[in-house]
């Protein structure tokens, strides 16, 4: 997936726990979802602001770097619910 199409998914999916099924990581994904729908939408909107900021994040790194990135580690999203 190039560069700007995850940067645009981040930006528009984060808060949803989208990018978490992108990266192949079902589990986390879900647990977004749940945790986004228990607290009446509260981290959804916190995780829709840090996937801004991620997105831009990512704009900002050269092609090599973005490469080298582990999407993981790059998505960085707060899962009440989840522990790896």
């Amino acid at each position: 997936m190039s560069k700007a199409t995850y940067a645009i998914l981040v930006f528009l999916f984060n808060g949803y726990g989208i990018t978490s099924f992108l990266n192949g990581n079902n589990k986390k994904g879900i647990y977004t979802i749940i945790s986004a729908f228990i607290t009446l939408g509260v981290v959804g909107i916190i995780n829709g602001i840090k996937g801004i900021l991620l997105a831009l994040k990512i704009f900002k790194m050269t092609d090599e770097e973005y490469a080298a990135a582990d999407k993981a580690t790059l998505e960085d999203a707060i899962v009440l619910l989840y522990k790896d």
